[in-house]
Order: C-alpha cells, then structure tokens, then sequence
C-alpha cells in the first residue's frame, strides 16, 4: 500500500477587515500628504512662473523708457544746438 502524503499548504494569512480598513486609511492619509505636498510644489512654481513673467515685463517696459528718454534727451540736445546757432548767425 503506498502510504497517504500529507502536503502542508502554505496559506497566506488575509488581513481582517479591521486591518484592511486602517491600511485604507493609512494609505488615504498618505495619499492626501502626497497630495498636498503636490499642490504646494505647483504653487511654487506657479509663482515662479508668473513673478519670471511679471519682472520680464518690468525690464521690458524699464528698456523702453530709458530707450525713450534716450531719444528725447537726443533730440532736446540737437534743438538746443540747432537754436544756439541760430541765435550765432543772428548775431553775426
């Protein structure tokens, strides 16, 4: 007679569901800290984002004026030349 095995089987041990509910919460928890550090990351960079904007726009518009100032002083030195040779020939 060949005699009867007796296999042990290695059986996983499933979590109860007490367990089961404080891992959800566990890894909602978790979820909603990755989240949150998520959304502050955004926020800085948005910020980032819109102050990069912003300054290169205050350079942009702080060029333009001194470009215009440059252009005025120019022509406010050639009228002054201009009137005080005027005011030569006048008197020659």
């Amino acid at each position: 007679m060949a005699g009867i095995q007796i296999r042990k089987m290695g059986w996983i041990r499933m979590p109860t569901a007490w367990e089961q509910t404080m891992q959800w919460k566990e890894k909602q928890l978790r979820s909603a800290e990755r989240m949150e550090k998520l959304n502050a990351a955004n926020s800085g960079f948005s910020n980032a984002a819109l102050n990069n904007i912003s300054e290169s726009g205050s350079l942009a518009v702080k060029a333009a004026i001194k470009r215009n100032q440059d252009v005025a002083k120019a022509k406010l030195a050639a009228a002054e030349k201009a009137q005080s040779k005027a005011r030569l020939d006048a008197l020659l």
